[in-house]
């Protein structure tokens, strides 16, 4: 038993003592480690994180622009009711044996046109036009000409004609919610987050404190 004693005890230290020395090798390691995650630590306050996630939030930032699109939605749909500027020409060649007859006519037309939102339109013209004769001179002719159109029954009405309008604007206010619902879920979620963390560092540091004063107890 003796001889067994004197055979094993010093291995039994050497492995103590390994054991010792892994154990603060550990230690050492996880120190640093801890010190190096210390020095990456960024300190920010509930707002600064709040307006970090709502800038750098690709949900929200593609979210911000559905209300501007929704937007030109609706002055396509207003557009319907703007006024319209066109103008044009024409000419006309013909072959005649009478002296009555033009060889040939030119006609320039240019005018402005709109819709009403109770379900009529205008619209006014100018008209120019030159006839040319082989054996007489030539005749000019200068007109202007005014057209009113308003519907009786079909498509009459200021709600009738104006829902294209009413229903982008009612697309845009939709997009508008979703974007305040999505902001809104965004930060719930942070600030839930944020407090926990705070809470589970607090929690950390009160056992870290209680383990330092363990051995004066």
């Amino acid at each position: 038993m003796k001889f067994c004693m004197k055979v094993f005890l010093p291995v039994q230290c050497v492995l103590f003592c390994l054991l010792i020395l892994g154990h603060t090798a550990s230690a050492q390691n996880t120190m640093l480690s801890q010190t190096q995650e210390t020095r990456r630590q960024m300190f920010l306050s509930l707002n600064e994180a709040i307006n970090l996630v709502l800038q750098n939030n690709l949900e929200i930032r593609i979210e911000q622009y559905k209300p501007e699109i929704k937007k030109e939605d609706i002055k396509n749909a207003e557009a319907a009711f703007d006024s319209t500027v066109k103008s044009g020409g024409t000419q006309i060649v013909r072959e005649s044996e009478s002296v009555q007859t033009p060889t040939s006519t030119t006609g320039i037309e240019s005018g402005i046109e709109k819709r009403f939102r109770t379900g009529g339109s205008y619209a006014l013209a100018l008209k120019s036009s030159r006839s040319a004769f082989d054996q007489i001179d030539d005749v000019y002719s200068t007109g202007l000409e005014l057209t009113l159109n308003h519907a009786l029954l079909k498509n009459q009405g200021v709600d009738v004609n104006t829902t294209a309008i009413r229903i982008a604007q009612k697309n845009r206010e939709s997009s508008v919610s979703e974007l305040r619902s999505k902001v809104i879920d965004v930060v719930s979620n942070l600030k839930n987050m944020y407090w926990n963390l705070v809470y589970a560092l607090g929690d950390l540091e009160a056992k870290r404190l209680s383990l330092q004063d363990a051995p004066n107890v």
